[in-house]
């Protein structure tokens, strides 16, 4: 793969992963979460938007959509497609079979890799990991509540998830990272996560963030 060729990929892959700490937690405690822990995985299919923080300090609106009865993700930048219409990258990830997917459609290309299963929580199921409750928030016209955590990192960050498992908000010593736009509870079609056929697989090594 090309440096040129893995650059959308490895842009987007930034805030795959802050996506994906939403629903995988840290480090388990099962008796501290049961007692106390907040749903992270959303309990009926959405479509929200969102605004991305990375590090360096630049924001960037990204799509989430999730479809609930196969427990499937799709994220991307802004609403799917570049100013001049053409798609952006995206990844689509299987939270069933642990897989995901980078799909490039400029190089029609896609990164095959994987995230971890062993700390999902599905919805409707408390995570996993030690959680100390906040307050309550509004963040687009819903509301939510803090919860500070452990990222995938060993981080400590706080989240802001309404009580079916939806996340709104999250930020780090302060500074926002992630916070919803606008959230639309409808049916997500299947369509919305097919790989496209005849593109140019590449296998993530072993190890790499998602």
């Amino acid at each position: 793969m090309s440096r040129s060729s893995a650059r959308p990929l490895a842009k987007l892959a930034i805030t795959v992963l802050v996506m994906t700490t939403a629903m995988i937690a840290g480090h388990p405690d099962r008796a501290h979460a049961e007692a106390s822990a907040p749903f992270v995985t959303p309990a009926q299919d959405t479509d929200i938007r969102y605004e991305v923080t990375n590090p360096a300090g630049a924001a960037m609106h990204q799509r989430m959509r999730w479809q609930v009865a196969n427990l499937r993700q799709r994220l991307e930048p802004g609403d799917g497609e570049g100013a001049d219409q053409t798609p952006t990258a995206y990844v689509v990830t299987n939270y069933k079979t642990g897989q995901a997917a980078m799909v490039d459609p400029a190089h029609h290309m896609v990164l095959d890799g994987a995230v971890p299963l062993e700390d999902f929580a599905p919805p409707g199921t408390p995570a996993k990991g030690n959680w100390k409750k906040g307050g309550p928030e509004v963040i687009a016209g819903l509301a939510c509540t803090d919860w500070s955590g452990r990222d995938l990192n060993g981080q400590e960050t706080a989240f802001c998830y309404t009580p079916d498992g939806v996340l709104l908000g999250s930020s780090r010593d302060g500074k926002p990272l992630v916070r919803a736009l606008s959230v639309r509870h409808e049916a997500v079609p299947d369509a919305v996560f097919i790989i496209p056929a005849g593109f140019r697989h590449v296998s993530q090594p072993r190890g790499a963030a998602p």
